[in-house]
């Protein structure tokens, strides 16, 4: 019992010794060196516990994988010969985050464009964007067709960011063609065809990340 409470702290061995003095016939011997063995057991487990560094988790493996499945492949490719017909300064961009052509008027940071991208989106000479498009897949084609979905769609965070921005928005169906990709492109409000895309709204101030000269002194 000595041996045990030498490693306990001096108020947990007070306690034990003043236990012993309730019940001294003995009995209270026998329940003080079960409790002060528990509880040094307890107190060695838990410095165990502290002292041995955490196993480090296995490092995760990572591996690359395509941007596109093979539907959006050939919308990308078709989208890229037809915008170039009629915009040749334009760039077409896949997977774009819209917080990256995006921005509150306030200059504050928005948790919708954080979370919301687009499938692809036009850009012309001077990466302004005039036009995101949507690769709507089989599933969600028969919308297409129901006024009420559609009017649920325009009232989308995303829909009225882009709204806002003046970023026009094409939604492509599944069963699309090059003539109605023609179609819906060529017809882009603020927007100049046969030539480099002129926006319809005002660019935001681009962030000059060059020092400024310093002014010399005579």
């Amino acid at each position: 019992m000595l041996t045990i409470m030498q490693t306990l702290t001096p108020r947990v061995a007070d306690a034990a010794l003043a236990f012993v003095d309730i019940l001294p016939d003995g009995t209270g011997i026998a329940l003080a060196c079960s409790g002060l063995a528990l509880v040094a057991f307890a107190m060695a487990k838990a410095r165990a516990l502290i002292e041995t560094p955490a196993e480090e988790p296995a490092a995760t493996r990572y591996l690359a994988r395509p941007l596109h499945d093979p539907a959006e492949c050939d919308l990308h490719f078709d989208l890229e010969r037809v915008a170039m017909e009629i915009y040749p300064g334009a760039r077409l961009l896949s997977q774009v985050s819209m917080a990256e052509f995006l921005r509150p008027e306030d200059g504050g940071i928005s948790p919708v464009l954080e979370r919301e991208r687009v499938d692809f989106l036009l850009v012309d000479a001077r990466f302004q964007p005039f036009c995101a498009l949507e690769f709507l897949p089989l599933r969600d084609a028969g919308h297409m067709a129901d006024e009420r979905a559609e009017q649920a769609r325009n009232e989308t965070p995303k829909r009225q960011a882009l709204r806002q921005a003046g970023v026009p928005l094409i939604e492509v169906p599944w069963h699309y063609d090059r003539e109605f990709l023609r179609e819906k492109l060529d017809v882009l409000p603020g927007v100049e065809p046969q030539g480099t895309p002129v926006p319809r709204t005002p660019r935001a101030p681009a962030l000059s990340h060059r020092p400024q000269a310093m002014p010399l002194h005579a």
